[in-house]
């Protein structure tokens, strides 16, 4: 009888989409799966079904010697481990380098700055000792990935379950709601949305609302208005009231490595209000679904949210058709495939 493969996460924060990734992936013969990973975050406090045939264990209930004979005792063929913010994490791919496939996780875009170009170079001695392959979200990771010395990239790191999703793609009209989904905070470009709804408002006259689903540290110094909402963390599984009452998704940040929920809203068949600074933005924001804006920019915001009250509910419903389309090119299927491939 031939031998279980062992895949060992070694994850920092978790979210419902890796957590489905991995209940989708222990329904695979021949697989055992363990995850070791950080505490849950208080601003995103998800109710997670964990599979039962996977071991989840959080990390700061061990001790780094603890950790270690825990890695040794399960003796895994391949260690993925999200980026390499956690030093304990880059001890054991360091240790395991010569005796399993190690593999990154890298979700950040190459930018250009400094402390990139920097790691670029010293990579060779570095992270190309700890990790033989990289696992990305897409194209624009991948030029970070490459300029990190690897050319053993596999993509589609971040695959939802996007079911629940796509029962939502069907509206016949489109609410004059945007949405806004994340946390409360400055680098999340809520602030810019805020003033630049309330200018657009002040201006212009229109029906127009906005809600806004999260929590954050920024939650208590939230800007009111009659026509903006406030609702704070939704479990990603109860927002069919949020889905079907809201008709545009808005995701102004200043910095996303990628932006999960972005998939999701394009699966659910939202027109897509997304900022450049947004990752995912080039697998699925295109010409035709939606409009592109500068980030840390309001007025190029301002600009884009006036677009999408001067377009036809018509067109507003055609653009989310062809969300819900790009939003199939990755799959959960996918990256158990290349969990497979590891």
């Amino acid at each position: 009888m031939a031998e279980n493969k062992r895949i060992l996460f070694l994850y920092t924060e978790l979210a419902e989409y890796f957590v489905s990734c991995i209940r989708k992936a222990a329904t695979s013969e021949g697989l055992e799966i363990k995850v070791v990973h950080w505490c849950v975050n208080k601003e995103a406090p998800f109710d997670f079904d964990f599979p039962t045939n996977v071991e989840f264990v959080q990390k700061d209930s061990l001790s780094r010697l603890q950790l270690l004979e825990l890695v040794k005792d399960f003796n895994p063929h391949t260690i993925i481990s999200s980026g390499w913010i956690d030093k304990d994490y880059m001890k054991i791919c360091s240790l395991y380098f010569h005796k399993t496939t190690t593999v990154l996780a890298l979700d950040n875009h190459w930018t250009g700055s400094l402390e990139q170009r920097l790691l670029s170079l010293v990579s060779p001695f570095f992270l190309k000792k700890m990790f033989k392959k990289v696992w990305v979200p897409g194209e624009l990771q991948a030029q970070y990935a490459r300029k990190l010395g690897y050319d053993e990239i596999s993509y589609n790191f971040y695959a939802p379950d996007i079911s629940y999703f796509t029962s939502f793609a069907n509206k016949t009209s489109v609410p004059h709601r945007f949405i806004f989904i994340g946390r409360y905070l400055t680098h999340k470009g809520i602030f810019d949305l805020w003033k630049a709804f309330i200018e657009l408002k002040k201006e212009h006259h229109n029906d127009w609302e906005l809600w806004c689903l999260g929590t954050g540290d920024k939650f208590d110094e939230r800007i009111e208005h009659p026509s903006i909402k406030h609702f704070g963390f939704i479990q990603p599984n109860k927002m069919d009231e949020y889905l079907n009452n809201t008709g545009v998704y808005v995701l102004p940040s200043h910095f996303e490595p990628w932006g999960v929920a972005v998939h999701e809203m394009a699966a659910a068949g939202f027109p897509l209000l997304l900022s450049d600074a947004v990752g995912s933005h080039r697998t699925f924001l295109k010409h035709d679904n939606g409009f592109l804006f500068a980030s840390r920019y309001k007025a190029s915001l301002k600009e884009a949210m006036f677009k999408v009250m001067n377009t036809s509910d018509e067109d507003l419903l055609k653009m989310g058709k062809r969300s819900a389309v790009y939003a199939n090119k990755i799959t959960q299927d996918n990256w158990v495939n290349t969990l497979l491939k590891f």
